[in-house]
């Protein structure tokens, strides 16, 4: 996992990188550009709130946890708001916030999962549909969809923009030469 660690507190910082870096995530504790991908942030509440406005903002699609002391207005402005998964209260024990970490990428990529299945099923009804406005056997429009270059093409083609090529090679059982060379067959 590729996880951005914005805390001021060095101390905590480091013990938090040096156990994650024990299960082999990449930690970085500053953000370079916009187009970086981070699966878990985790923000410290002493930041300004243009920082967290635009760490919010920038990463919806990370698991986003909060370090600190919680006031009221953070409460209601972030907590509420759902842009972050969760808050963590100072002090806390590292291990709680790796479980923390863990349960909300595993939610994430479940998350992503879902987004996938519900693609290809609305895929699979549009095509339904255009078979019968086209009074075409439905045995053929099973047999049409269920070949697997038309089902690598169409997810392939429907989640190369949400995964990385490493992702989606992995969720489709194949390693990324042998995903460029389907590409490469199927004019992707």
């Amino acid at each position: 996992m590729n996880i951005l660690i914005l805390e001021d507190e060095d101390y905590l910082r480091e013990n938090i990188i040096l156990r994650l870096d024990r299960d082999g995530h990449n930690c970085s504790v500053k953000f370079e550009n916009d187009d970086d991908h981070f699966d878990v942030v985790l923000l410290s509440l002493n930041k300004t709130t243009q920082i967290i406005d635009k760490i919010t903002n920038l990463y919806l699609d990370s698991a986003i946890i909060f370090l600190g002391n919680c006031t009221k207005d953070i409460y209601n402005q972030y907590i509420l708001n759902s842009k972050l998964n969760d808050y963590i209260p100072k002090p806390f024990k590292v291990e709680e916030l790796v479980q923390k970490i863990y349960h909300y990428y595993e939610f994430i990529d479940l998350k992503k999962q879902n987004e996938m299945q519900n693609s290809y099923y609305n895929f699979v009804v549009s095509r339904d549909l255009k078979y019968e406005q086209n009074n075409i056997d439905k045995d053929i429009l099973l047999d049409e969809i269920l070949t697997i270059d038309d089902y690598l093409k169409t997810i392939i083609l429907s989640f190369q923009t949400i995964y990385t090529d490493v992702q989606l090679s992995k969720k489709l059982g194949m390693d990324r030469k042998t995903l460029w060379n389907k590409r490469k067959k199927l004019n992707i």
